[in-house]
């Protein structure tokens, strides 16, 4: 008769099935890390998006006033909306300079031409006016990104403007 003498212990089968265990088990934790990091950082890049757009809209208001208070100066009548002539079509759209003279900040541009980084992150910021008539206007910024994953986001704001006439 054959006697066996068995120690206690575990069967290969037996480790190599603990093991995918546990490694199932610390792999499910990480992924949601880096989903929730991912998410981190497009919020982040929503956010400056969101500022950028806001941005854009009070140079618009800026450009009117300072186009209504040059005009009351020099004792014209003026027609606060001028400066938005470039930026009136649909085909045509307008970055927003940095210049600190506010009658220069818009330009017309072209989408790479448009470009706003900020740490490493490039935007697109876009700005189009529509004459409603009735001393009224539409302004329309739109800022758009691509994410580190590739989709393309965007975000706009618009706002009516009143001429102050």
């Amino acid at each position: 008769m054959n006697t066996r003498n068995r120690t206690s212990g575990f069967t290969l089968v037996e480790a190599l099935v603990a093991i995918a265990i546990l490694l199932t088990v610390a792999t499910l934790p990480m992924t949601r890390m880096a989903e929730v990091f991912q998410q981190g950082q497009f919020s982040e890049q929503q956010s400056q998006a969101v500022f950028l757009a806001q941005e854009g809209i009070e140079v618009a208001r800026s450009v009117r006033d300072s186009k209504r208070l040059k005009a009351i100066i020099e004792g014209q009548q003026g027609d606060e909306f001028s400066p938005f002539d470039n930026c009136e079509t649909p085909n045509n759209r307008c970055s927003i300079n940095q210049d600190n003279d506010i009658s220069s900040r818009l330009t017309s541009c072209t989408e790479p031409n448009c470009t706003v980084t900020i740490d490493n992150s490039s935007f697109n910021r876009f700005l189009q006016f529509t004459d409603l008539g009735n001393k009224e206007g539409l302004v329309k910024v739109t800022v758009t990104w691509t994410t580190k994953d590739g989709r393309q986001q965007s975000v706009t704001q618009e706002e009516y403007l009143r001429s102050f006439q």
